[in-house]
């Protein structure tokens, strides 16, 4: 049986009415998380509010929206490099 792959997870409106879902439904089901980050843009101060994950304390960061909007950049051009990769071993 293959091994199922563990993701990172960065769940970003902790504070909203859908990100609490979203938080729950990841705590109750199995999914294979190797590690989970949580952020909002309403906090003020980096390490000032905490919530509960899987019965472990975890921080909600701060999201400085330049950074997020650099990190999407980023991961979307691994992905377009991953996919010019894969047409050129076609």
């Amino acid at each position: 049986m293959k091994e199922r792959k563990k993701i990172r997870v960065a769940l970003v409106g902790t504070d909203s009415l859908r990100g609490k879902e979203l938080k729950n439904v990841l705590s109750k089901r199995p999914f294979p998380l190797k590690d989970i980050d949580f952020f909002d843009p309403d906090v003020e101060e980096e390490y000032s509010k905490l919530t509960e994950f899987r019965g472990e304390p975890k921080v909600i960061h701060y999201l400085d929206k330049i950074f997020f909007k650099e990190m999407v950049n980023s991961i979307m051009m691994k992905r377009l490099f991953s996919m010019m990769l894969v047409m050129f071993s076609i």
